[in-house]
């Protein structure tokens, strides 16, 4: 009767740090001296490639606490500001999770085409905001050459990199952005949690069976 008490209390316990790892990310702070190509959040190093090289790149502090952006960032969220035509990949120095794409400003410059595409290597969702735009497979699809958007593109899953390819057409641009996310709990970490969940879990159940033998409430053999 104890090692049965004992695994569903252990069970509990697993599903309840299961749900949890389910939390909101932090935001990238991005490197002042090194803006074009890393920053760090929630432990992680992010560094950035850039196809083709970029005309011009820089920081920008962007309102994102508006109602285009759930969760909303800040009034004065340190953004990247990217020039037009470009592909770029993020990359993780370890798995993350929970990845969220802050955009203001998505869609064409003047002169752009009627429609456009930015397609990612991951297939996105529209967390919040981006109203008028649509997703078509792994791209956002922006329909309308005067329209412009804000809000927050979701990638679900563990990732390592992210990939933006250029724009199809001239005119095109991403800028300002930033992003948050999550580290994955390395296995070494889940293991540690874990076995001290059980442990705990097994040491109530023994004090409780104590607890009843020395009432006399005990079942006997």
């Amino acid at each position: 009767m104890s090692t049965r008490t004992a695994a569903f209390v252990f069970s509990l316990v697993f599903s309840s740090l299961m749900a949890g790892s389910l939390h909101a990310g932090t935001f990238v702070t991005w490197n002042p001296a090194q803006v074009t190509s890393s920053g760090t959040a929630d432990g992680v190093n992010v560094t950035i490639a850039y196809s083709p090289e970029p005309t011009s790149v820089g920081v920008a502090s962007t309102n994102m606490s508006g109602t285009d952006f759930d969760p909303p960032g800040s009034s004065t969220q340190v953004t990247v500001n990217v020039a037009p035509d470009i592909g770029m990949t993020w990359n993780f120095d370890q798995p993350v999770e929970d990845l969220l794409l802050y955009i203001e400003w998505l869609g064409p410059t003047v002169g752009g085409p009627s429609d456009g595409l930015y397609t990612f290597d991951q297939t996105p969702t529209i967390q919040s905001g981006l109203t008028g735009g649509s997703i078509s497979g792994n791209s956002f699809v922006v329909t309308n050459a005067s329209n412009f958007f804000s809000g927050i593109l979701s990638f679900p899953g563990q990732l390592t990199s992210l990939t933006l390819s250029a724009p199809d057409a001239p005119g095109f641009s991403t800028n300002p952005y930033t992003m948050s996310f999550s580290a994955v709990p390395e296995p070494a970490s889940w293991m540690l949690l874990l076995g001290a969940a059980g442990a705990a879990g097994l040491w109530r159940c023994r004090r409780r069976g104590s607890a009843a033998l020395a009432d006399g409430t005990g079942s006997g053999g």
